[in-house]
């Protein structure tokens, strides 16, 4: 008759799973609910071409995530204040936003703009402190006018025009794009985090 004691075996068994469950689980699921968050901030750098035509790489970087801990089982997806002040109309169906915060939108007319078709920082500034430059009405539209063709054949040509702002037409529905990379990313981010965490607690009771 052969006798086998598997009490001890029992034992070591429980005490992995419990240091397994008091341990590695919680940093499990703060890894994965951090690479989960970072996923959702990627996705939602992507969704601003669905809305702007060439968005700029500071309303890129405005789109940012915060890592969950051991300790704080919470990721964070937010927009940095000055960004997510100038993409507020486009998320709740406001008017556009105004130039340098104001009522009125500068649209280059006759003035260089920068790659992603905008007027450089400091253009209307600039523009305005000119000599032959002003600010007003011409012919009902209102803008940054230069005058020239001297005193005989006077002229005024537009370098930037004041639009009212209106109402944007197309919606940024960054709500929609993290609950499904939620719904999709996180229950495999957890399955690799766990794996991870089964190895290295195995290898940790090997040593023991």
């Amino acid at each position: 008759m052969i006798e086998i004691d598997v009490v001890d075996n029992i034992d070591r068994v429980v005490r992995f799973w419990h240091q397994l469950e008091r341990r590695e689980v919680p940093f499990a699921s703060a890894k994965a609910l951090t690479f989960t968050a970072r996923d959702a901030a990627t996705v939602e750098r992507e969704g601003l071409d669905e809305v702007f035509r060439q968005p700029t790489p500071w309303t890129r970087r405005g789109i940012r995530y915060t890592p969950a801990t051991k300790a704080e089982q919470i990721a964070t997806v937010f927009v940095m204040p000055q960004q997510g002040q100038y993409l507020s109309p486009y998320v709740f169906g406001l008017r556009q936003p105004g130039t340098a915060g104001g009522e009125r939108v500068a649209r280059p007319v006759n003035q260089r703009v920068n790659r992603y078709g905008n007027l450089t920082r400091g253009t209307v500034r600039r523009l305005l402190v000119r000599p032959n430059t002003f600010a007003g009405r011409v012919n009902g539209v209102d803008g940054i006018w230069q005058r020239a063709g001297g005193r005989r054949n006077p002229r005024r040509k537009l370098l930037v025009a004041f639009d009212r702002r209106q109402a944007v037409r197309r919606r940024y529905m960054w709500q929609d794009r993290v609950a499904q990379t939620v719904f999709e990313r996180h229950p495999e981010h957890f399955i690799a985090a766990l794996r991870d965490a089964l190895r290295s607690a195995e290898r940790r009771s090997r040593r023991r």
